[in-house]
């Protein structure tokens, strides 16, 4: 028997679980039959990827699929695309150039599915009635920023004429082509597709679906010691597809389909914000089925063993109670909860290892734990001296520095394990105050439609959508604190701004409707 088929079964074997479930938990929302399908494209997909000769037939027959299940249906498109975006390794592919350049672009399976999935979305005659100018104005700012900060870099000037090569010019429309793939893509799709609360139900639902997954096989790796994906990803080819065995207190720390543990966690600290939506199931048997998918999030954020998505995923919790009603009761309840757990794993044989993984509790300066906190003061005191070089519009060759240069580390990378000082270097204190003004205009929106709505006593599903949304973008950007925005969660980010709009301008439609009426 081949590794390839050892794998898939291997995956079917833990995949049934979380199908079964969400199969189960999909019927009390109205969303069984969508949910079946889903699961259909998803095996095929994973079968495809660990037994196709190479990545180019796994792209051709996977977009010959995509094309005939998802034509005259932009819903499907776009739950797809949420569906498969985590369930291939991010590794990239070059696209060759034919002999008249030297090649076209670097190719992922996640950026295929933006090309496919989402941009006939964005591109489509579809109206929406969005009308949150000043967050379209910043994301086209920021966009805009990045690319001609890296033409610049690209470029130099000769006698008052700017020169660039040719070489320069077409890495700098590369890097355009994928930006926008990663970030407007993604936020145009969603706003002219969405349009209702039920929408952005079955999006959260296809967000879960996904996630849910990976943070299975993320458990079952750790029990298997075993980066199951790393044969696919060598299958296809793949640059950069396979992980490494990472570990902490002698316990591997998983990555499923993800490249790495932290970006395992990142996504799974999504699911666990999403997945408080059906909260408060009236159905017993549905409020049952919630906490054992709530429970499986759970243990894949732990299996990651990174600290940055607990904090995180705990900001999300905190911060959807403490916007509801009767927060000071739901907070206490969740404080008590949350103490008796602690207690529970500390006197518990693993009690010892969770607690080593605390830097802050544990006094071993030799453990890795406590290691990766020096490293990140030592990262930001030398960004400091990078961004004060370039401090407006910084430079995209960062890395280069010979501060950076200093903060190599024994696998021979630079860790930038901040995404807001990686932004800072990158496109300058400018760039970062375009990239947090876009959160902030978004939250301070949020909050102020989530209190109308609130004080209306109506449209309690779309309130709870909203709560979700605000309290998941606020736990990103505690995420994005501690570590590097790798290529994944960008989706998931740029998707979430736009489901944030979505809400945005529903929840106002909603309010005029109510008071037209009175």
């Amino acid at each position: 028997m081949s590794e390839e088929i050892k794998v898939l079964i291997f995956i079917f074997g833990v995949a049934v679980v979380p199908i079964f479930l969400l199969v189960q938990f999909a019927s009390y929302h109205s969303l069984k039959k969508e949910v079946k399908l889903w699961s259909i494209i998803w095996i095929t997909t994973t079968i495809l990827a660990f037994l196709s000769p190479n990545f180019w037939f796994f792209l051709a027959f996977m977009g010959v699929i995509l094309l005939a299940v998802t034509k005259n249906n932009p819903m499907l498109k776009l739950c797809l695309f949420f569906v498969l975006l985590p369930s291939i390794p991010p590794g990239t592919a070059t696209i060759p150039g034919f002999g008249i350049i030297n090649y076209l672009f670097n190719i992922s399976f996640q950026l295929f599915l933006s090309i496919v999935l989402l941009t006939p979305l964005a591109f489509s005659n579809a109206r929406h009635n969005i009308s949150i100018k000043s967050v379209k104005y910043l994301i086209l700012a920021f966009c805009l920023l990045n690319i001609v900060i890296y033409y610049q870099e690209s470029s130099f000037v000769y006698k008052g004429v700017l020169i660039s090569k040719a070489s320069s010019i077409t890495e700098v429309i590369r890097y355009a082509f994928t930006l926008s793939l990663t970030l407007l893509i993604p936020y145009y799709a969603v706003i002219k597709t969405v349009k209702s609360s039920e929408g952005i139900n079955k999006v959260f639902y296809a967000i879960l679906f996904g996630i849910l997954l990976q943070a299975c096989i993320g458990f079952a790796e750790l029990l298997k010691v075993w980066h199951v994906y790393n044969i696919g990803a060598n299958a296809l080819g793949l640059k950069g597809g396979g992980m490494m065995y990472l570990s902490r207190e002698n316990l591997l720390r998983a990555s499923a389909a993800l490249g790495h543990p932290i970006t395992l966690g990142f996504v799974v600290a999504i699911g666990i914000g999403i997945i408080l939506n059906y909260n408060n199931q009236k159905n017993r048997n549905a409020n049952m089925t919630f906490w054992a998918i709530f429970a499986l999030l759970s243990f894949g954020l732990l299996t990651t063993l990174s600290r940055g998505p607990w904090v995180g995923t705990a900001c999300i919790i905190i911060c959807y109670f403490f916007i509801a009603n009767k927060a000071a009761k739901n907070l206490t309840k969740l404080g008590l909860v949350t103490f008796l757990a602690l207690v529970i794993i500390s006197f518990s044989p693993v009690g010892e290892r969770f607690i080593n993984l605390l830097p802050y509790f544990n006094q071993n300066t030799e453990t890795h734990a406590t290691s990766t906190i020096t490293y990140r003061e030592r990262l930001f005191e030398q960004s400091w001296k990078v961004i004060q070089k370039n401090p407006f519009f910084g430079s995209p060759n960062y890395l280069q520095t010979p501060e950076m240069e200093e903060m190599r580390q024994g696998e021979g990378i630079i860790d930038v394990v901040n995404s807001y000082l990686a932004i800072a270097m990158e496109i300058g204190l400018v760039g970062l105050s375009l990239y947090l003004l876009i959160f902030i205009t978004i939250l301070v929106k949020l909050k102020k439609n989530l209190t109308r709505l609130n004080k209306t006593k109506e449209h309690d599903h779309l309130w709870t959508q909203g709560r979700i949304i605000f309290a998941t973008i606020v736990g990103i950007m505690v995420i994005l604190y501690t570590t590097s925005n790798s290529i994944v969660p960008k989706y998931y980010i740029w998707s979430l701004i736009g489901l944030a709009t979505v809400f945005i301008a529903l929840s106002r439609q909603k309010l005029i409707a109510q008071l037209t009426i009175k």
